[in-house]
């Protein structure tokens, strides 16, 4: 159970002007204190029930799990409105009584106590409190990968990084995905709950973390709480777990299949998992194909992983949807018309044979460098970032030339000349080769960059400014362990009814 160290009461702050008509409520809110602390579904969640809260003015109460000494990543942290905890019913106004959701605390081990801030205010009037306490231990389903994994680097505090944790995917694992810090501390395991199959496809949005289970789409509360939230079987979809959820134009992208199109479907849905659009790259690539005189039957192939869709993003500055297919390129279509506006990839494949499909394709200026079996795309300040695996097709003849290490790769793209030039790369000493699955993804000037698919373990890594290692981390076990990690931001999330 959780334990109480020390509660602490620091002087309630009074907005000048509001003394004298909130002195009443400025007096009540010196009598706040933690009552009690029960633990959440996980090690990683309590729930800490204050005392002597003016609730007929109570605004907001915030939390911050602070870091541990010497850390630099930020406090985790967020904001409940009064509405939010009535709305949840965690308040409780005949006792004065608010139960807070506390989550992202730090495992228990010999020598780790977690000390928790809270900020009461109470329409003028601020109340400030920490709260220490200790967690009930954590069963890591890996044994000790995640909770102790290789550190190749320590984090190095000299090296600045624009983001303090990351959501970990794994395959097939109980208790994932899971939240990790940079100091490489698990800070938040996705909950127990038999109605839920655990499979690869997840996203943090929204304060939530979402997955594919099976058919269904899931959406688990950072307080323990899941929710399953549609089945998109009665649309034509199945199989919403095979890879990514991307942020789209207007909700989240999910990758889905249907009965006869395998791994080359996107669904873009809201966050209460309603379906707002959809793009099949079997439609999409069939129709332009054939509209330009090539027969697409020998490209296209129903029921099989033809496409192979393992990420997608929006971008916002030109309205499309940019997939990334594995078997051939990255392709971008217009948001609207569902229209091919370009192809990037190896023109050594097969898709580079046909003249409907070579009319898309980007020039790579000289010095650029094209990518191969990519994955995780994003668009950063109008250029496109990537992890270019440097691996063949699997299914595509020719299936295109393969390297035996991969890059991260950045570029920009001239709609007018139709052309990717290559401005940024990072190729890891010594190489790795990670041949699939795999992401980077970028925060400000920095880079979270996970080699899935290393020999010896996924292999973390934390890029600061101009290159510097941050942190490298090692976990053990197949790609399946780590095989995709994207930087989330837990400082200050903030909670509404």
């Amino acid at each position: 159970m959780n334990i109480n160290r020390r509660t602490v009461l620091k002087t309630a702050v009074v907005t000048p002007g509001l003394a004298l008509m909130h002195g009443s409520v400025a007096e009540a809110a010196t009598k706040i204190r933690v009552k009690s602390s029960v633990p959440g579904v996980t090690p990683f969640i309590s729930n800490v029930t204050l005392s002597g809260v003016p609730l007929s003015s109570l605004q907001t109460i915030e939390f911050v799990v602070q870091p541990k000494k010497g850390s630099t990543t930020k406090g985790i942290g967020a904001t409940y409105t009064h509405a939010y905890l009535n709305s949840k019913g965690l308040t409780r106004p005949a006792t004065g009584e608010v139960t807070v959701p506390v989550f992202g605390l730090y495992a228990s081990d010999a020598i780790t106590r977690n000390v928790v801030s809270f900020t009461i205010k109470c329409k003028g009037v601020k109340s400030l409190l920490t709260y220490a306490l200790t967690t009930i231990p954590w069963q890591d389903p890996t044994g000790s990968g995640y909770a102790a994994p290789t550190v190749v680097q320590a984090r190095n505090n000299k090296v600045a990084l624009g983001f303090s944790t990351y959501l970990l995917k794994a395959w097939l694992l109980p208790g994932t995905p899971l939240i990790v810090d940079t100091d490489g501390e698990v800070r938040w395991v996705f909950p127990p709950d038999p109605a839920v199959t655990i499979w690869p496809t997840s996203g943090f949005f929204n304060n939530g973390v979402y997955i594919g289970s099976s058919d269904d789409l899931v959406r688990a509360e950072l307080n323990g709480l899941t929710t399953l939230l549609t089945s998109y079987e009665s649309e034509g979809y199945t199989n919403i777990n095979e890879h990514n959820i991307d942020q789209g134009k207007f909700g989240m992208l999910v990758e889905a299949e249907t009965a006869t199109d395998v791994q080359c479907c996107i669904i873009e849905v809201n966050e209460k998992g309603k379906l707002l659009n959809s793009w099949n790259f079997s439609t999409i690539i069939s129709s332009a194909m054939s509209a330009a005189g090539d027969d697409p039957t020998g490209f296209v192939v129903p029921k099989s992983d033809w496409f192979h869709l393992n990420s997608a993003t929006y971008w916002k500055e030109n309205n499309q949807i940019i997939a990334s297919s594995r078997e051939n390129f990255v392709i971008a279509v217009d948001y609207d018309s569902k229209k091919i506006k370009w192809i990037l990839g190896d023109t050594s494949k097969s898709w580079f044979r046909y003249p409907s499909l070579r009319a898309f394709a980007l020039t790579m200026t000289p010095g650029s460098t094209a990518p191969i079996g990519q994955h995780a795309v994003s668009i950063n300040n109008n250029n496109l970032l990537l992890f270019d695996d440097g691996a063949a097709s699997d299914f595509q003849s020719p299936a295109g030339i393969s390297r035996d290490y991969s890059v991260i790769r950045k570029y920009s793209i001239d709609l007018k000349k139709m052309t990717a030039t290559e401005i940024w790369n990072y190729n890891h000493t010594p190489e790795i080769y990670s041949a699939y699955t795999s992401s980077v993804y970028q925060v400000g000037s920095s880079y979270l960059i996970d080699y899935a698919f290393d020999p010896e373990g996924p292999q973390l890594v934390g890029l600061g400014k101009n290159n510097e290692v941050a942190f490298q981390y090692q976990y053990p076990g197949g790609s399946g362990i780590a095989w995709n990690a994207v930087p989330i931001d837990l400082s200050s999330l903030i909670f509404t009814a």
